[in-house]
């Protein structure tokens, strides 16, 4: 059964054209002349905290969206840690539509935080920054 999401009054359909959508996105270059949206995003948060919260939010949303990076081997635990905290800097910010966050809240509410405990699913509070996050960008 296709999963409704109903986002502004609309039900969006996500099957095989939300997939087909977030495959694209993946696909698509990262090229910026300057900072990334989400770097001048990042830039514009008053405490340090609240950095920290953003960014490990919109590196969520791009793991739940497929996003992968090659880290070289041979590094230490906190180095391969600062590698993954870029993660977000894989995504094309400017090409992200209502389809794709549609899509970030289905994963969101689906899908186990950690793999290795099925019956844990994200708290509200955590779904609305992790989507607040994201359209920020």
């Amino acid at each position: 059964m296709e999963n409704l999401i109903p986002l502004q009054g609309e039900l969006i359909t996500l099957d095989e054209q939300a997939q087909k959508n977030i495959i694209e996105l993946r696909n698509e270059p990262v090229v910026y002349s300057g900072a990334s949206p989400a770097d001048q995003s990042l830039m514009l948060k008053r405490t340090p905290a609240a950095k920290r919260t953003y960014l490990s939010r919109l590196n969520e949303a791009a793991k739940l969206w497929g996003f992968t990076m090659d880290i070289p081997d041979g590094l230490s635990h906190r180095e391969r840690q600062a590698y993954q905290r870029e993660l977000y800097k894989q995504v094309p910010w400017h090409k992200v539509r209502r389809i794709h966050v549609a899509a970030l809240l289905s994963l969101l509410r689906d899908i186990p935080k950690d793999p290795s405990k099925p019956n844990q699913y994200r708290s509200a509070q955590t779904i609305n920054v992790t989507l607040a996050a994201v359209k920020d960008v």
